[in-house]
Formats: C-alpha cells, sequence, structure tokens
C-alpha cells in the first residue's frame, strides 16, 4: 500500500467517524464512567433507563458507597452481568 492509498482511506476515516457521538447519556465525567462500565454486554438504551434512575440517587463514589451494594444491585439488575457489574463499581 503506497502513501495516496494509505492518505485516501485517512481521508475517508475522517469523513465518516469524525463527528460521532455516543448514545449513553450522561452529565458529568463520573456519570460517564459509570454509564461505559454499566454498557459491557448491554444496550446503551437500556444503559439510559438504569442510568437515569441511579444518578437520580447518586453523583458521586462516596453516594454509591452510602448507597450499599444490594440497593446498587437492585438498580441495575435489568442490565446483564449486573452481580459482576455491582463489584466493580462499588
Amino acid at each position: 500500500m503506497n502513501n495516496r492509498i494509505r492518505l485516501l482511506i485517512l481521508k475517508k476515516f475522517e469523513k465518516d467517524y469524525l463527528n460521532l457521538s455516543i448514545g449513553l447519556k450522561y452529565n458529568t465525567y463520573f456519570e460517564l464512567f459509570i454509564a461505559i462500565m454499566l454498557s459491557a454486554k448491554s444496550s446503551d438504551i437500556q444503559v439510559n433507563r438504569v442510568t437515569k434512575k441511579l444518578f437520580l440517587k447518586v453523583s458521586n463514589s462516596t453516594d454509591i458507597l452510602k448507597l450499599g451494594l444490594n440497593k446498587l444491585k437492585n438498580i441495575i439488575r435489568t442490565i446483564g452481568l449486573f452481580n459482576k457489574k455491582t463489584i466493580f463499581i462499588m
């Protein structure tokens, strides 16, 4: 592959992928971090449903610790692998 072809490929990627956005809804980097952790093996739609409820109760890591393992688990129960994800978040 020569430089001209490489440049054409890079320009195509830049045109097609430069302004991508993610489907996860968040307001802070903390919320984005939690949403990304929950998104493994789950759809963005399902994660957004769960985080909408979760972020009414927590806004930082201290809030999550105060919420506790069982309450967090009950909130994210509808997401796949929720048991492991609860442990990772805690």
